[in-house]
């Protein structure tokens, strides 16, 4: 009776084991370690064996995701090449555009709106990527939205726009740029 307990106890326990590993795997494949780190020999690897390009995670992100909220430009390009998604989100809304926004990368934010990302998409919280620049003070992508339309004065769920965001963490570049192209509190 005791081995039998035991036994049972095992199996359960290696079946709990597996499955979360096998969860671990399918939630971050490798693919997405290798976008995030910009091994472009491990992505044409896995694309060539059958990945799909746009394979998501637990969260929702896709390996574009990871490249661009990483900065890394090679890596994205290869992903874009191969057809990934450009208007991805992940399970809030959070677009490719908003992560190389907020990563301050002018090469990826060109080479998604290019191939048509949506330049006024809001995730869950009402970021824009206009917002997700201004969070964090980029200039120049805040130059490079506007002149593809970006909302100026978008506000989020909490009601801020991109020059409160400017204000409040104190990029005056950002702001004296915003307040010269017509930004309101």
């Amino acid at each position: 009776m005791q081995h039998t307990r035991t036994s049972t106890l095992m199996r359960v326990t290696i079946q709990a084991l597996l499955l979360a590993l096998i969860t671990a795997c399918a939630s971050n494949p490798p693919l997405f370690e290798a976008a995030a780190t910009g091994d472009t020999h491990t992505i044409q690897a896995a694309l060539d064996k059958g990945t799909s390009v746009n394979i998501r995670n637990g969260s929702g992100e896709s390996a574009l995701m990871y490249a661009a909220t990483n900065n890394q430009d090679i890596a994205a390009q290869l992903l874009l090449d191969r057809g990934a998604d450009v208007n991805a989100t992940d399970k809030n809304g959070y677009t490719v555009l908003m992560a190389a926004s907020a990563g301050g990368n002018a090469s990826i934010v060109n080479a998604v709106l290019a191939r048509g990302a949506h330049v006024k998409a809001k995730d869950k919280n009402g970021t824009t990527a206009l917002l997700a620049a201004a969070k964090r003070g980029r200039t120049s992508i805040a130059e490079i939205l506007l002149a593809k339309g970006a909302d100026l004065n978008a506000r989020d769920n909490d009601g801020n726009t991109a020059l409160v965001y400017a204000q409040k963490n104190g990029y005056s570049r950002l702001v004296k740029y915003l307040q010269a192209a017509g930004a309101q509190d």
